[in-house]
């Protein structure tokens, strides 16, 4: 049954390089397509041989970064401040052969780190602390509460299916 299916070949083969399948109406890719990419995908991981070679240069220096799903981001600090400029660029591939970049010049919080999420359209933004020089900067505050902000990737937006516009974890207290 599964020589005769190109279907079940296919999702096998995904399952073993721990892919999934995001099906989409706009797909040009038929399953012999898709199983076809996905086995020279594999050889060129294998064999570190690349289709393609592009440079794409970000200016400016670099506080955090990420490498999710085909989205490299950084944030960057001006002068300074914590870091509240934001840059990604969705890389070319197979299916978008030209580089979207998109900047936020102010995400409105100081940032210590980010994690983000392409296929959600999610940023989550860890808050920054400053305790000036001695403390070094900080993601908690003083008292240890602990703020990451819920937003879109592309607008910097609340987050449309987040209740509330950050988490809050509510640091150790004194008694």
């Amino acid at each position: 049954m599964i020589k005769d299916s190109l279907e079940l070949q296919y999702k096998i083969e995904l399952g073993f390089d721990q892919l999934i399948d995001i099906p989409s109406s706009k797909s040009l890719f038929t399953t012999a397509d898709r199983l076809q990419l996905l086995t020279e995908r594999r050889k060129a991981w294998r064999d570190l041989t690349w289709s393609k070679y592009r440079i794409i240069k970000m200016s400016g220096l670099c506080d955090a970064y990420e490498l999710v799903g085909g989205v490299f981001a950084k944030t960057e600090r001006k002068g300074t401040r914590a870091p509240r400029h934001f840059t990604a660029s969705i890389l070319p591939s197979r299916t978008q052969p030209v580089e979207q970049r998109f900047v936020h010049k102010d995400l409105g919080v100081g940032t210590k780190d980010f994690a983000m999420d392409p296929s959600q359209n999610l940023l989550a933004l860890l808050e920054f602390h400053d305790f000036g020089p001695f403390w070094g900067g900080s993601s908690a505050s003083a008292d240890g509460d602990l703020r990451i902000h819920l937003r879109t990737l592309l607008t910097n937006e609340k987050h449309p299916e987040a209740r509330r516009p950050f988490l809050y974890n509510k640091g150790p207290r004194n008694i």
